[in-house]
């Protein structure tokens, strides 16, 4: 195989150019103190360990390959070329791998789907040099546009033109690979196409070990930089490390969820670090079991938590603080304002049901204020819908869409709407709240 095909050497010529002008122009002087600090922030410690630690691991796998002639010394480049552009850069993403463990099934799947073989015939079927170079800043600039122009709605014709633009370049590049693969079979029949086919894809499955072995690492690092801090003890504390290694090991989300409740208490002994782990095993037992929680006493916090899923709404585990038991969501963006508009949903209630349920909108941009009615209305409706089995009142609709406050009651339930404006705001922003909460001693209606 070639060192170099005629896209990577034209991607390299282009890169080293933009190199040698950012480095000895005179207009990028102001430029290249920011960029150096960038490049001398990836020589820490921490990260040299990290870049260590892969190269060491994909070196053995490398190894281990080679062994059962697997591997040669033909496929260095696409070896380094995964390096850098997967495995270099996947250590920016171990948060997300923590956060959503879903992302280990799915870069799984990724890698065996149709678009994988799709994408290696446009990688493999390449333009003449020419063409590739012209080509690469024309995409990079047209991309740029593209990216910008999503921005602000104003631009929305741009970015349907330039989005139409870079789908027919990426369809023409489909056609031209399958045209290349029907006339000249022959060429892509062969060993070693089979061999940069799969190595890639191998490489990641066999990565990802590490990938799980550094998100569990990192997040004890945490969790025992936070006991430094909420466990004043020196031996409970050193007891706590151990109590969590050995009860919770790679469960590393329940353990975050017990570290939380050391934290909101007061640990003093080991009774304190026990009695938190007794509480936290009873309530992972009501999660796994939940109580029917009748009409009158409120909502199942757990059903509550799947109210507004199709809304892409993930709530936060239903849990207690001094008393209160609560569960809320990260904001979820939408709009097109410099400043996007968002909205959150709040659980609130007691250890064995949810009270109150919230939703809050967010305008942090005036130019967002059509479409944040819009989606408070059908939050609203959802919410309601699923809470009470009923339609949402005319009259609810109607104060969200004039954003006038209003609150009535409605069967078992208090509802209320309000908007908050925002003074001094220099986007003229303001807040939406809609609630729905149970009535509470003389005004709940007699049941008979």
């Amino acid at each position: 195989m070639d060192v170099l095909n005629n896209r990577e050497w034209s991607i390299l010529i282009w890169f080293t150019a933009l190199a040698l002008y950012l480095g000895l122009s005179p207009r990028m002087r102001e430029v290249r103190g920011p960029l150096v600090d960038v490049i001398q922030s990836f020589f820490v410690w921490k990260i040299q360990a990290l870049l260590f630690l892969a190269l060491f691991y994909v070196s053995f796998l490398v190894y281990c390959l080679h062994e059962i002639d697997l591997w040669h010394i033909g496929q260095l480049k696409n070896t380094m070329i995964w390096f850098f552009a997967v495995a270099f850069l996947s250590f920016f993403d171990l948060e997300k791998y923590k956060n959503n463990s879903g992302l280990f099934k799915k870069t799984v799947l990724d890698n065996i789907k149709l678009i994988a073989l799709v994408e290696f015939l446009i990688g493999f079927y390449v333009l003449p040099f020419w063409a590739e170079l012209i080509l690469f800043p024309v995409l990079v600039f047209i991309t740029m546009l593209h990216a910008f122009s999503q921005a602000d709605k104003m631009y929305k014709s741009v970015e349907n033109l330039f989005g139409m633009i870079l789908s027919i370049f990426g369809l023409s590049l489909i056609i031209y690979a399958l045209y290349e693969l029907v006339t000249n079979f022959s060429e892509f029949a062969k060993p070693e196409t089979a061999e940069d086919f799969l190595l890639p894809p191998f490489l990641t499955l066999a990565y990802l070990p590490l990938i799980f072995f550094l998100v569990v690492y990192t997040t004890y690092e945490n969790i025992f930089v936070t006991l430094q801090f909420s466990v004043k003890d020196k031996w409970v504390k050193r007891f706590t490390k151990a109590f969590a290694l050995i009860v919770f090991n790679f469960h590393i989300k329940d353990l975050e969820r017990w570290v939380w409740m050391l934290q909101v208490r007061d640990i003093n002994n080991l009774r304190d670090v026990l009695k938190a782990w007794q509480d936290f095993s009873a309530m992972r037992r009501v999660e796994r079991n939940p109580p029917s929680v009748s009409k009158t006493e409120g909502w199942s916090p757990y059903e509550a938590q799947e109210f507004l899923k199709n809304q892409g709404v993930e709530t936060g585990h239903y849990k207690e603080l001094q008393g209160d038991w609560f569960a809320s969501a990260p904001y979820v963006e939408f709009g097109d304002g410099i400043i996007k508009a968002n909205f959150a949903y709040y659980i609130d209630g007691n250890s064995r049901s949810a009270r109150s349920l919230k939703v809050t909108v967010n305008v942090n941009d005036s130019k967002d204020a059509d479409i944040a009615r819009e989606k408070m209305l059908d939050v609203v409706e959802t919410l309601f819908q699923k809470s009470t089995n009923q339609i949402l009142p005319e009259k609810i609709k109607e104060a969200i869409i004039s954003e006038e406050n209003m609150d009535d009651i409605y069967d078992l339930y208090s509802v209320s709407f309000e908007k908050d404006a925002w003074p001094n705001h220099r986007l003229n922003g303001y807040s939406l709240r809609f609630c729905i909460a149970m009535l509470e001693g003389d005004l709940k209606p007699q049941i008979a």
